[in-house]
């Protein structure tokens, strides 16, 4: 069950990524952050004392079907996985 006071939140690289009754897949290569969702919707935002965050990424939303690769100091936009993804 959902508790709104606990969510659910994986770290990676210095970045947060929150479950909003969702489905997701995080992984870390190197300096590298991939996060690929599956269903529902995730929201990314850098952790306090995370090293050099981009710009471009303050608080970014991803819904289904949507994946996106962080490294240090730059993300590449949200990209969309069209026919690869079951939502």
């Amino acid at each position: 069950a959902h508790d709104a006071q606990r969510p659910f939140v994986v770290t990676a690289g210095g970045i947060d990524v929150r479950a909003v009754g969702t489905a997701f897949l995080v992984s870390r290569t190197g300096g590298a952050v991939e996060v690929l969702v599956t269903a529902g919707v995730v929201d990314l935002r850098y952790v306090s004392g995370a090293a050099s965050p981009p710009e471009a990424l303050r608080t970014e939303r991803l819904g289904a079907g949507q994946r996106t690769v962080l490294r240090p100091g730059r993300v590449e936009a949200a990209s969309s996985l069209a026919g690869s993804v079951q939502t």
